[in-house]
């Protein structure tokens, strides 16, 4: 099985390095975006309509992330028309979420690590269900229109079912640390600042650039509802609600490189200028609330993707220089890149008090991961271009993950039990070590030479 994605470069030393620079950028810019605005909508949203941690992970936290990923995979699809690229990225993020995002959500904080027995043994039922559908899925030598449908059909049904046990299960709604989130450091009462004078030192010119990217950001995602305390400016809230539907509608347009007339974009302009008119009503009246949090929220999980599409980009490019197999990057790092944006969430959801919501989205990830995700795209691709070649559950890219993912979960429920219903380092140390051991039998078993 050949998957042609690399195409004849010649790399450049100082092009390599400046690349680099900016893959790191990109990386900070989608921490503040996740740190300053989507764990605080997920927390606000969350207060809102009254949900437990259980269903804040599974219908906005994991939900609200993996919208992209689909999105992103629809032309994927579409530009190799190949299934393989799909089943080995989806396979692959339902690895890495359960190995290394749970893992570094567990180390990320120290306290708190309780997870109820009815929530946990929940998600471990519907992962093993998820697991046994993706199985399944290759007992078909050709996909028909029915397969894609009843998979959909199994996620509505798990979300039902995680929708109506909630209601039983005695889960309170967390509370977000806020005072970690809009830390001042010139505070010199601050724990952090006493650990950090001598590198704000360093920083101050730097602060001034960021308070204006923060301004920026601010406009960009109209949050001035997040931040009603602090008093934002009217000109302020008119100038975000204004510009931000538009600027995101731009966005939008470009990260999915999507082809418009400009009868259709001044429409469009139009529609959205609209838009940001009813959110600023929205904001001075203080009502709706709840469409205001789901229209920045959206924008920040736009803006994740957007920022993890270019450290996608940039990972791809660094395994041509470094000659990394098709199967390596759609197996391995395509599934990490596509559980990139879950990653940035969970682990500073779980950092600032969020913690039973992030480990409730890592173990719910693989309704999305396998049923969403794949039969959505499987349902494209067979309306788009008929019948669909499926190949065997032995074939080298799907045979490592099929093998790993049952024994990782074996080992996330021995842990849970030893360590009466909590989730502890040693846990975390395992997943991690687990995935490494996943990296090197898919690069083995594509090279068997090396044995």
């Amino acid at each position: 099985m050949k998957i042609e994605i690399f195409s004849d470069f010649k790399s450049d030393s100082v092009k390599n390095t400046l690349y680099l620079g900016y893959l790191i950028l990109n990386i900070f810019i989608g921490r503040c975006i996740t740190n300053k605005y989507c764990i605080p909508i997920i927390h606000e949203m969350s207060k809102l309509l009254n949900w437990n941690s259980s269903i804040t992970g599974l219908a906005i936290m994991n939900l609200g992330n993996c919208i992209p990923s689909i999105i992103a995979n629809f032309f994927v699809i579409d530009k190799f028309k190949d299934i393989t690229p799909l089943v080995t990225g989806c396979s692959g993020s339902f690895m890495f979420m359960i190995t290394i995002c749970l893992g570094f959500v567990i180390l990320s904080t120290r306290k708190m690590r309780y997870v109820s027995i009815d929530v946990f043994y929940r998600y471990i039922i519907i992962m093993g269900a998820c697991y046994v559908l993706l199985l399944s899925l290759f007992t078909f030598k050709e996909i028909g229109i029915f397969v894609p449908i009843g998979m959909l059909i199994w996620y509505f049904l798990f979300l039902l079912y995680s929708f109506k046990t909630s209601s039983s299960v005695t889960d309170n709604i967390e509370s977000i640390q806020c005072d970690d989130l809009n830390q001042n450091f010139d505070d010199s009462t601050s724990p952090n600042f006493q650990r950090r004078r001598f590198y704000l030192f360093f920083m101050k010119p730097i602060k001034q650039i960021l308070k204006f990217v923060d301004l920026m950001l601010g406009v960009v995602f109209d949050s001035a509802i997040l931040y009603e305390r602090e008093g934002a400016m009217k000109k302020q809230r008119i100038l975000s609600s204004f510009i931000s539907p538009i600027m995101n509608f731009l966005v939008f347009i470009i990260r999915f490189e999507l082809v418009i007339n400009f009868r259709t974009l001044g429409l469009w302009v139009l529609a959205m200028s609209t838009m940001g008119i009813l959110l600023f009503l929205i904001i001075k009246k203080k009502t709706f609330k709840l469409f205001q949090l789901i229209y920045t929220f959206v924008a920040s999980c736009l803006y994740i993707s957007l920022v993890c599409k270019e450290i996608g980009d940039g990972v791809i490019y660094y395994a041509k220089i470094y000659n990394i197999s098709p199967i390596m990057v759609t197996s391995v790092v395509m599934g990490a890149l596509n559980s990139l944006p879950d990653m940035f969430s969970c682990i500073l959801g779980a950092k600032n008090g969020l913690f039973k919501t992030a480990v409730c989205s890592c173990l719910s990830s693989s309704m999305n991961d396998v049923l969403l995700r794949i039969g959505s795209c499987l349902l494209v691709l067979k309306y788009k271009y008929g019948e669909i070649t499926n190949y065997s559950w032995t074939e080298q890219p799907y045979i490592t993950a099929l093998v790993m993912i049952p024994l990782t979960i074996i080992v996330i429920i021995i842990n849970y039990e030893i360590r009466n219903n909590k989730l502890e380092s040693e846990l975390a140390y395992s997943l991690v070590i687990i995935y490494f051991i996943y990296v090197m039998l898919t690069y083995i078993i594509e090279n068997p030479f090396l044995i």
